[in-house]
């Protein structure tokens, strides 16, 4: 599976608002870094792990933060530098 594939199957299985892609997947020693904001009660760990059994199959290697979009706004607020970079990428969705 490969990035874009990934990113469709995020998509229509997890129904995010928004994802944000920094990366392009395409040189293996490269980290893809995937932002995915979703309104959710769920904590981190449990949907850090949904979105990785959805793309369990993927061919890159890859970061997946998955942030409420309150949670992301307290990050961009405290200056997270994961967050900023990420969000400096191209938004994929949303």
């Amino acid at each position: 599976m490969d990035l874009d594939d990934a990113l469709r199957k995020i998509e229509e299985l997890y129904e995010p608002e928004q994802i944000y892609v920094k990366g392009s997947g395409k040189v293996l020693e490269e980290e893809v870094q995937i932002l995915i904001i979703k309104r959710t009660i769920k904590n981190r760990i449990e949907r850090m792990w949904d979105v990785y059994r959805i793309v369990e199959k993927k061919c890159f290697p890859a970061r997946i933060i998955v942030l409420t979009p309150e949670e992301l706004n307290e990050r961009v607020r405290l200056g997270d530098p994961v967050i900023k970079g990420i969000l400096s990428g191209r938004q994929h969705f949303g």
